[in-house]
């Protein structure tokens, strides 16, 4: 993902963590690591086990930890995992518990930037879609492959898309899909 990063509500998040019991807290969707490193910044009672499914954020993470001061860096460890895998996460790391735990769902704006992530129509790209950029299944394979209804279903479950059919319908029509701005224009128009 590259480049700073400022995260949502850092101090407010900062903040909140001062009253978590010592031990460690889950940081479920590391991203950029700013959350993280500013918890052991404060609170040095604190540890965090940081978890991401984007293997750009977790070698970035990495690069973070390693400017971190000693005292610091130990108590950040980095995981690639989805955070649906935390028990396993948390028994290859060594963990019972967890004191706290945050989650920022959603798309980092690092990975809209990025046009060869497929997740913005705003600047043209491959239908990638992934956030993790090692699984074989992207966008690119469910919306050229995907049946009408299987796409459809899709559409309903994932996004509550109301007009899930109607998109479904035209996105078979207007196949080969090439791109995100393709996609957009099927999807708008």
């Amino acid at each position: 993902m590259g480049g700073a990063h400022a995260p949502v509500m850092l101090e407010e998040i900062v903040e909140i963590f001062a009253t978590v019991p010592q031990g460690t807290i889950l940081d479920a969707t590391l991203g950029g690591a700013g959350h993280a490193v500013a918890i052991l910044r404060r609170h040095e009672r604190l540890r965090v086990m940081g978890v991401d499914r984007d293997p750009t954020a977790v070698a970035n993470a990495l690069v973070l930890r390693d400017t971190l001061e000693p005292a610091e860096a130990q108590r950040f460890s980095v995981h690639h995992a989805r955070f649906d895998h935390l028990e396993a996460v948390m028994e290859q790391a060594g963990i019972e518990q967890l004191s706290g735990a945050l989650f920022d769902l959603g798309v980092s704006s690092p990975q809209l930037d990025i046009a060869e992530r497929g997740f913005s129509y705003r600047n043209d790209g491959p239908l990638d879609m992934r956030m993790d950029t090692t699984a074989t299944l992207s966008a690119d394979d469910v919306v050229n492959r995907y049946d009408e209804h299987a796409l459809a279903d899709v559409l309903r479950r994932h996004a509550d898309e109301r007009f899930a059919p109607r998109i479904a319908r035209a996105i078979v029509a207007a196949r080969p899909v090439r791109g995100t701005a393709h996609l957009a224009e099927i999807v708008t128009a």
